[in-house]
């Protein structure tokens, strides 16, 4: 990964691991992440709309739901 981060999502899909946000310190992440196992590279891929982080992934569809928590 080319970002340091804790609390993300990991899901395996069509060759690919994929580290979905997450979180560096205090702030979240709207990064996603891709390492394609069969090259040995780390790719960048579309940021996700809002940070996340500590959340649940599949590998049907993958999507975050964000949940607010007072």
């Amino acid at each position: 990964m080319t970002s340091k981060r804790t609390g993300h999502g990991v899901v395996f899909l069509h060759g690919n691991i994929y580290a979905i946000g997450g979180r560096i310190e205090v702030a979240y992440l709207n990064v996603v992440e891709s390492f394609n196992i069969k090259d040995n590279i780390w790719e960048t891929k579309a940021s996700m709309k809002n940070p996340n982080g500590y959340f649940g992934a599949s590998t049907e569809l993958l999507f975050t739901i964000n949940l607010i928590m007072q």
